[in-house]
């Protein structure tokens, strides 16, 4: 049986694809993002892999889309590594280098469950 991502998961890699279209001018509106977004792809900048864990087989088209935006936020062309993982419950995981993206829900139940207990 095929699964797609999630809502969730397709608005986040929709949102981050919009963001890096948008026209340059429009990022000047944010330059403590901007800074922290080097700061953080600075590493990732010189790997030439991306680890992908997801919940669900993803299709060509989707893993062709999520290479090409990973690409551009890497700066060069980076081969991604797909894994299957039924543990994160939905979303995916993103490991370039140092820089993680984590939009898993079982990374949302456990931030959940962490800020309950405190």
């Amino acid at each position: 049986m095929h699964q797609t991502l999630t809502k969730d998961a397709k608005g986040f890699v929709s949102g981050i694809v919009d963001y890096l279209r948008r026209d340059s001018a429009v990022s000047g509106d944010i330059p403590k993002v901007r800074e922290l977004f080097r700061k953080v792809t600075s590493e990732a900048s010189r790997q030439k892999y991306a680890q992908l864990e997801t919940s669900v087989s993803l299709t060509p088209e989707e893993k062709r889309s999520l290479t090409q935006c990973l690409a551009k936020l890497v700066g060069h062309p980076i081969e991604l590594v797909v894994r299957v993982n039924d543990k994160l419950l939905g979303g995916f995981r993103v490991t370039v280098g140092d820089w993680v993206v984590d939009t898993s829900l079982a990374n949302e139940l456990r931030q959940l469950s962490d800020s309950l207990l405190i």
